[in-house]
């Protein structure tokens, strides 16, 4: 029996099939969403019960997470992306 990687396989998979997954204990496989956890952790420590938290925390909690500037949207915020492909480039007059 020949043991792989996960990355291996999605790999050699890759050219078939349009889409892979990364195997769920591999985080080194998924390194935007273990970054974006990292910055999560920053509002909700690990072990953070969300029984605890009302909606408008929640509201609060997401707003000023897409408020934060990325360096991969040439340093502009999500929501402005957002709403640029949603309708349209703002104009400055």
């Amino acid at each position: 029996m020949l043991l792989r990687l996960p990355f291996e396989s999605c790999a050699n998979r890759y050219s078939a099939e349009r889409n892979c997954f990364a195997a769920t204990y591999a985080g080194y496989l998924r390194g935007s969403n273990e970054h974006f956890n990292g910055r999560l952790r920053h509002y909700l420590p690990e072990g953070t019960s969300f029984d605890n938290l009302t909606q408008d925390e929640l509201d609060e909690l997401i707003a000023e997470i897409n408020d934060r500037p990325r360096k991969i949207l040439g340093w502009a915020t999500p929501a402005e992306i957002f709403h640029e492909l949603a309708w349209g480039p703002t104009t400055t007059t």
